[in-house]
């Protein structure tokens, strides 16, 4: 026998040719819409929503926005009206062991006033380097002819004797360090490097200071000491860099490149 409510039973077209109900959402059965349950799976029904419709007839007309939706109107209404001033809410104090989160802006970085470990610019050739320090070299030894002149002019004859060796040694020695000196103190270039189109500048492409140019004189010195060892590591080396270039961090470059602020 077909269940109540089926659509195989006999009477069923008689009774309601539209029968209202409710269908169940598990296994499809139509159930009257007075049922709570399904009659064949006892699943609980819901019953479908009553839409209601706009009338249309004398459209256009003003409706009301609580029958449209009256959730939003609820809550513009709520939002109109008059709201107490809040108070600042207290902010918690940070568990202990727990860091804050810093947003704030990072300061601006100072510039870098170390010169850097490489050059920027490409050392000059080593022939040209080396001109220049010849130069300088024909420059004192014509100062020192100067100085020794003075006695000959004089009528002191020089003897080769060992003292005497020994003095024009630290005589030679001192003209060579006051014309390095005078060139650092001034923080000039010296000749040779200006008659060769060469001027002196840091790793970071800036003018050398005055402690530039003393350390550079100072390597030099070390180099000189060490047989020209100096010379002898720039020869060999892939950079073409000097003892001198390396610890004062400075080197000699073609005046026409840019450079020395």
């Amino acid at each position: 026998m077909p269940a109540f409510g089926s659509t195989d039973h006999p009477n069923m077209q008689l009774r309601h040719p539209h029968p209202p109900g409710v269908r169940c959402p598990r296994c499809g059965q139509l159930n009257p819409a007075e049922e709570r349950r399904c009659v064949r799976c006892q699943s609980r029904l819901v019953p479908a929503p009553i839409q209601r419709r706009l009338d249309l007839g004398d459209w256009p007309k003003v409706v009301s926005i609580d029958w449209i939706a009256p959730e939003r109107y609820s809550r513009s209404a709520s939002s109109a009206r008059p709201s107490s001033p809040r108070k600042p809410r207290r902010r918690r104090p940070l568990p202990t062991g727990q860091l804050e989160l810093d947003l704030q802006p990072l300061p601006e970085l100072p510039a870098a006033s170390r010169p850097l470990d490489e050059p920027e610019l490409a050392p000059a050739p080593l022939r040209r380097r080396a001109g220049a320090l010849l130069l300088d070299t024909l420059l004192v030894l014509a100062a020192y002819c100067l100085v020794l002149g003075i006695p000959l002019l004089k009528g002191i004859p020089l003897r080769w004797e060992r003292p005497t060796v020994t003095a024009l040694a630290v005589v030679l020695t001192a003209v060579w360090l006051a014309f390095r000196g005078l060139c650092a103190a001034a923080q000039q270039d010296s000749p040779g490097l200006r008659w060769m189109g060469l001027r002196l500048l840091r790793f970071d492409r800036r003018t050398p200071t005055a402690a530039d140019r003393w350390l550079r004189l100072a390597a030099g010195l070390l180099s000189t000491a060490g047989l020209c060892a100096g010379w002898l590591w720039a020869v060999l080396s892939r950079d073409r860099l000097t003892w001198a270039d390396q610890i004062s961090r400075t080197c000699a470059v073609s005046a026409e490149s840019g450079g020395g602020c």
